[in-house]
């Protein structure tokens, strides 16, 4: 993964994302390392980063068909749409991470009503207070700027220069049996940050 790739075509500049094995791990800038592989709850890492100033700011919640690779991990049918949810995180005034998480609305039917209503409280607190909690491997994918989703932080936080390359991660997680999948992107801001 020495170049970004994409997934072109009917997929629309989406990221392209991949199982973390030895050799990726390398791929990954040093500085981010430590973000991206850890598995414990993210928002409590940049919390404690940002000596517990941790802004969190809803962009948009609504109704809409996920990207395709999305639909595949969450198993559900082409034309299904669901609840996606757009967060910034920002942490000593600068935006750290983007976090778009994506609820099947028969999930949100069933257990997991109290998701809608999140607001400003950030998702990592719900999801790790759960004992009952499954989370797949992590995938990660590096992304240029352009792809769809991120349109709507340059305008709140941002431009990016289209040559960077934007590094996230993604997992699936079933909470009360219910799948949701999330992934974080780290901006630019969060190379300064220690965890």
């Amino acid at each position: 993964m020495s170049q970004i790739r994409w997934s072109i075509g009917k997929h629309h500049y989406e990221p392209e994302w991949f199982k973390v094995n030895r050799q990726l791990q390398y791929t990954i800038p040093r500085e981010l390392q430590c973000w991206i592989l850890d598995s414990g709850s993210l928002t409590e890492r940049l919390k404690s980063a940002a000596k517990g100033q941790l802004q969190v700011r809803v962009i948009d919640m609504c109704h809409e068909r996920p990207m395709w690779s999305e639909r595949q991990a969450l198993n559900i049918a082409d034309q299904q749409v669901a609840l996606v949810r757009h967060v910034l995180l920002s942490g000593c005034g600068q935006p750290w991470v983007f976090a778009r998480t994506v609820i099947p609305l028969a999930s949100l039917g069933r257990s997991l009503k109290h998701l809608k209503r999140l607001g400003n409280r950030p998702l990592g607190a719900v999801l790790f207070s759960d004992k009952n909690l499954f989370r797949s491997e992590l995938e990660v994918t590096a992304c240029s700027s352009r792809a769809n989703f991120f349109n709507k932080i340059n305008v709140c936080s941002q431009n990016f220069s289209e040559t960077e390359a934007i590094w996230g991660r993604r997992s699936l997680f079933k909470l009360k049996g219910q799948p949701l999948l999330v992934s974080e992107f780290f901006l630019p801001g969060i190379y300064g940050a220690i965890p």
